[in-house]
């Protein structure tokens, strides 16, 4: 499972404020949370029985849910109503009391590989596999350019950079020790006119191409 996917659904990206669960999973633990800690269950079950109970059962049930002291005593009915009033607002919105309300989830498909050519790769030339370490990268421009034009510098651990230098043009590639292009350390020069960025391997090929 991914580090970035929902450790509760397996499914969804982990999006919650917990950075754990996806935002689905996310609201309904904390519905379900409401539920336990408000004693929805019990106050389900005093909605059903509020038809049968007794004045002195209905005091019992009222205590501490509705004010019924003093003056403000109510009769029976009125307790039952006011008891059910504030059962159904308690509960209310509950996903689940009222599994009914609990949205449908998203359906997350996973993408499996293709099995045939993208249509939008159709022709394309991959010169280098992109996970390539950077001495792979460099061998294929200085296959291009001649190794007489070509200098490998091996800093250790895999960090490399390339210098080819051609008649018209001087071009420095850079890899870092995963062998990700260093974008900021790479560039063309044209002449003595200033230096333009090198986008990849593939931009170099064409700027050889060209010479």
């Amino acid at each position: 499972m991914s580090r970035n996917t929902c450790t509760i659904c397996g499914e969804a990206p982990a999006a919650s404020p917990t950075g754990e669960s996806c935002i689905a999973c996310y609201d309904l633990g904390g519905h379900e949370n409401s539920h336990n800690d408000n004693g929805h269950d019990e106050l389900n079950e005093l909605l059903g029985k509020l038809p049968s109970l007794g004045a002195v059962e209905l005091r019992e049930a009222a205590k501490g849910k509705v004010k019924n002291t003093g003056k403000d005593r109510m009769r029976s009915e009125a307790l039952r109503l006011a008891l059910s009033d504030y059962v159904g607002v308690e509960i209310d919105g509950c996903w689940v009391c009222r599994p009914e309300l609990v949205p449908a989830a998203p359906k997350h498909i996973r993408r499996s590989a293709p099995t045939t050519e993208r249509p939008s790769r159709k022709g394309q030339k991959i010169n280098v596999p992109l996970r390539a370490p950077g001495e792979l990268k460099a061998a294929v421009v200085i296959a291009a350019a001649g190794e007489e034009r070509s200098f490998l510098n091996s800093l250790g651990g895999g960090v490399c950079s390339l210098d080819v230098n051609l008649p018209d043009f001087s071009i420095h590639l850079s890899w870092d020790g995963e062998g990700r292009f260093d974008y900021e350390e790479s560039h063309v020069r044209v002449g003595s006119g200033k230096t333009k960025k090198v986008r990849n391997v593939a931009e170099a090929l064409r700027w050889i191409k060209a010479a």
